[in-house]
């Protein structure tokens, strides 16, 4: 019999060695249950076919089948492996388990338990056993006594005492043979039963009125314990362990301020709430930042950072332009420059409000490429002679001239004589600094031209990079144009928008392609038109809405430009958020007036919302009687 179960396991042993995936994983795991020296193992799978079950006992025993029960000679220690095969799957398990055999049945009974308290009530206990014997099939009974005169035969029983005090919990566990009483043993331990916590903390508190920083806290805590100890903590990193304190803040604030009342060490509680505490002797300031460079794509306006720790109640910005912005920190964009009063006005709690006004001086846009333009005019008296002139004229700037025929000169004019009639392509470079220079160049035709040579264009520049939605048109001639006429085509619209203007800067309202056609009479009497293309990729989600007059008193006015027709929808709101009055307008291609009537509403200060399309405009106003 040994050598065959040697076999086997050599067998097993080789197996596993190999094997990755292992299906019969598990199937040899047992349970066990003694009864005196005899001991009852139970597999997991009780099948045996197509399982072959092997067991060793660890006292020099073998033995076969799913459920063996053995009788050990002697107590000890003992370590029992359960081997399986499986017939089908090819596979093998092993599992082991130790255990020992009592001498007695009195070393088999081991009384514990430990206790927990309830959270809620201090007076209930949860009594939680740790005995042994504890394994499944043994005869074994408990009996508790709690102390107090009351018990229990539970495993694991609860129990709510009456009144607070120490008592003596003793737990008597007996393990019994064929109904009579085999062994008894006993465990006890001491619970203690707190007295209930009864202490409210609480408080109130106020501020001394001849130093608005110092505040007086008066204790309303209810105790029943005379000997109940208090802590205070103000909220700013500083304590108290007096009954009714007094302090002084640093500055002002809001502070979580908390009081601890304690009875004993299981009987602590706390209550907390917000202090505020307000000075109002501070000055209000602000600062604001310009681009210099593009001085028209707004003003950043910053508050000065107050002494408080709580955010102001209302805040109020006049911009000097008769618009205002309710914002803590807006950014303005003014519509032209020069020099504005703007004024802050700031409540940071009732009774506290703070105003300051500041001059804010907005520069004229200053473009670059702008500078190197210039104009041309023929000199009457002097034939094959052009006076040029610069349109800007600084002494900051460096001009330099180039006439096309190989000459040039320097200075913000200059007049030049051509040798001979024809084409000539003039340019004018300036420099101002590192940052700013640039060159314009116009070609001039010397002796008359006919109708087939005369030759008509423009120019494109976008007029407010980056958003590239404001395009400045510039038509070019070799002849003097003496009239030009602009039309824009959209692909969405079969009615274009005309502009009879020269040299035109146009904002369009929408991204896409649009058709620009310049139609231009020259000097020589020669009516030409040339046409080109635009492509306007981004169009801005803000836009910028004026209103005429501000403050207005009957009406008001306002435009809006649209390449295609659309509706257009005017809210008049209030200063509390109403809706006050609504038209529903309609835009034709160009540029709008709308006058919409505000004689009915009460003086005060509004806000107008447009909305054209998916955009809304808004700007605010003042109605005044």
């Amino acid at each position: 019999m040994k050598k065959v179960f040697y076999s086997f396991l050599a067998l097993l042993f080789a197996f596993t060695s190999m094997a990755q995936d292992n299906p019969c994983k598990g199937k040899a795991a047992f349970q066990l249950t003694i009864s005196g020296n005899s001991v009852k193992f139970y597999s997991a799978t009780t099948t045996n076919s197509p399982l072959v079950h092997s067991w060793k006992f660890g006292d020099g025993h073998t033995g076969d089948g799913a459920n063996p029960t053995h009788t050990y000679v002697a107590a000890g220690n003992y370590r029992v492996v359960h081997y399986i095969k499986d017939t089908l799957l090819k596979c093998y398990d092993s599992a082991v388990k130790e255990f020992s055999i009592a001498t007695t049945l009195c070393e088999l009974v081991q009384p514990k338990f430990e206790w927990r308290k309830d959270s809620v009530n201090p007076a209930k206990f949860f009594f939680i056993n740790h005995s042994l014997p504890n394994t499944v099939g043994t005869a074994v009974s408990y009996k508790w006594n709690f102390g107090d005169g009351t018990g229990s035969t539970e495993k694991n029983p609860d129990h709510v005492y009456a009144a607070p005090g120490q008592y003596n919990v003793c737990l008597t566990v007996s393990y019994l043979n064929t109904g009579a009483t085999a062994c008894t043993k006993t465990y006890c331990s001491i619970v203690t039963v707190s007295p209930p916590c009864a202490v409210q903390p609480s408080f109130i508190w106020a501020v001394d009125p001849a130093h608005p920083l110092t505040v007086k806290f008066s204790n309303k805590t209810t105790a029943t314990s005379a000997n109940t100890q208090y802590k205070w903590s103000f909220g700013d990193g500083s304590s108290s362990t007096d009954a009714n304190p007094v302090h002084v803040y640093a500055k002002a604030g809001v502070y979580k301020v908390c009081l601890v009342a304690m009875v004993s060490n299981t009987c602590v509680r706390e209550y907390c709430k917000e202090v505020v505490v307000r000075d109002c002797n501070f000055d209000a300031g602000f600062t604001w930042v310009i681009d210099n460079a593009h001085p028209m794509r707004g003003v950043k306006f910053m508050p000065t950072p107050s002494p408080l720790t709580i955010a102001p109640l209302s805040v109020k910005w006049s911009f000097g332009d008769g618009t205002y912005s309710t914002e803590y920190s807006p950014l303005h964009v003014y519509q032209q420059a020069g020099t504005y009063k703007v004024c802050l006005r700031i409540e940071y709690y009732a009774g506290c409000v703070k105003e300051i006004c500041k001059e804010v001086t907005i520069p004229p846009v200053e473009n670059c490429e702008a500078l190197s333009r210039f104009t041309m005019e023929r000199v009457s008296s002097a034939p094959n002679t052009v006076y040029f002139k610069a349109e800007t004229n600084n002494t900051t700037i460096k001009y330099v001239w180039t006439f096309g025929d190989g000459t040039g000169a320097l200075g913000a004019t200059a007049t030049h004589k051509y040798e001979r009639p024809g084409t000539y392509r003039v340019c004018l470079t300036i420099y101002r600094s590192d940052n700013c220079a640039s060159t314009t160049c116009k070609e001039v035709v010397i002796g008359s031209l006919n109708c087939d040579q005369t030759a008509v264009k423009f120019e494109m520049q976008r007029a407010n990079p980056p958003n590239n939605n404001a395009v400045k048109f510039t038509a070019v001639s070799n002849q003097q144009i003496t009239s030009q006429s602009w039309t824009i085509w959209s692909r969405n619209s079969t009615t274009p928008i005309k502009i009879n203007a020269n040299d035109p800067t146009y904002i369009f309202q929408d991204t896409g392609y649009y058709k620009i056609c310049l139609r231009a009479t020259t000097a020589n009497g020669c009516v030409k038109e040339y046409c080109d293309y635009v492509h306007i990729t981004y169009v801005p989600i803000e836009c910028h809405l004026q209103i005429t007059p501000n403050p207005a008193t009957t009406n008001i006015q306002f435009k809006v430009q649209v390449e295609v027709a659309k509706p257009v929808v005017a809210s008049i709101i209030d200063m509390t958020g109403m809706r006050k009055a609504v038209f529903y307008l309609n835009a034709v291609p160009g540029v709008n007036t709308f006058t919409i009537p505000v004689s009915t509403l009460p003086t005060g200060y509004y806000t107008l919302d447009v909305k054209v399309g998916d955009r809304v405009c808004s700007a605010k106003f003042q109605k005044v009687n």
